[in-house]
């Protein structure tokens, strides 16, 4: 359902140990160091360093604390906004337009006041608004068809504004229709995931599936499927042709096996997607 919300980089115990241990030494150094050009060696130089080390270290614990709870804080709203856009698609349309309209009503201030197919008419200062939830994919794209179509429906509704939530991808002709309307008002899929994300931050329980879900091994047929897709035999293509080119100018057998795998690969990845395309519609 999520992908892509965040890259981890982990490093290795020994080296983050020693990574705090040098940096613990650095400032102790420094702390006295300090001290110990203002007032020389006596035993005060010893506990002002000491003590100031102490506060500097005091100061960043605290400092790292804030800085991890406003990040943790960041990820549970991400994750609650793209849990909550990915579960309106699933919904009725009517569930969705009226989840989207009673989230943005606790921050715009309007009323709502019909349900309708289309979306939920709402007042707003004496202004009718049409709340529509554009139930599309993340890997779909809003196109201009369909932009002018909502502009279409606000006029056919008498509104004066019709608020879009699309949750998808936005054609540069879309948004032209969208900029040229001045009935239409967009909220794009970020804008969703932060107001979803700030009423509904994801709960610890979600955060421990996603981590299962993230954690579960690739089978055999889907690596096989990732591996040999018809995209990847350009690469493999040049993979090859720079293993020969090595081959050539060092004379190791090594780059000519390695060369011929990628080739092999390639060539593969053209009957993958040569297959595909011979398929009938339906059967995948």
């Amino acid at each position: 359902m999520i992908t892509k919300l965040q890259q981890y980089f982990t490093k290795n115990r020994l080296s983050v140990k020693a990574d705090a241990w040098g940096f613990h030494l650095l400032m102790l150094s420094a702390c006295l160091l300090l001290f110990l050009l203002l007032w020389g060696v006596r035993l005060p130089t010893l506990t002002a360093g000491a003590a100031l080390y102490l506060f500097l270290i005091t100061l960043r614990r605290t400092g790292r604390d804030q800085r991890l709870r406003r990040r943790e804080n960041e990820v549970r709203r991400r994750i609650g906004g793209e849990i909550a856009l990915e579960r309106l698609l699933l919904e009725e349309s009517a569930r969705a337009h009226f989840e989207a309209a009673l989230l943005l009503s606790g921050r715009y201030h309007f009323q709502l006041v019909r349900i309708l197919d289309e979306g939920i008419l709402c007042k707003k200062d004496g202004n009718t608004l049409l709340i529509s939830f554009v139930q599309m994919h993340r890997e779909d794209t809003l196109s201009a068809t369909q932009a002018a179509l909502f502009h279409r429906i606000a006029c056919r509704v008498h509104a004066d504004q019709c608020w879009l939530c699309v949750p998808c991808k936005i054609s540069p002709d879309a948004r032209e229709v969208l900029g040229a309307s001045s009935v239409l008002r967009l909220f794009s899929r970020d804008a969703l995931i932060r107001l979803f994300g700030a009423a509904a931050p994801a709960t610890d329980n979600q955060l421990v599936l996603i981590k299962r879900r993230r954690k579960q091994p690739m089978r055999t047929k889907a690596w096989r499927r990732e591996l040999l897709r018809g995209e990847n035999a350009p690469r493999f293509a040049r993979y090859a042709a720079l293993m020969a080119a090595l081959l050539f100018f060092t004379g190791q057998s090594v780059y000519g096996i390695s060369a011929v795998l990628m080739m092999s690969l390639s060539s593969l990845c053209h009957l993958g997607a040569a297959k595909q395309k011979t398929l009938p519609e339906g059967s995948v």
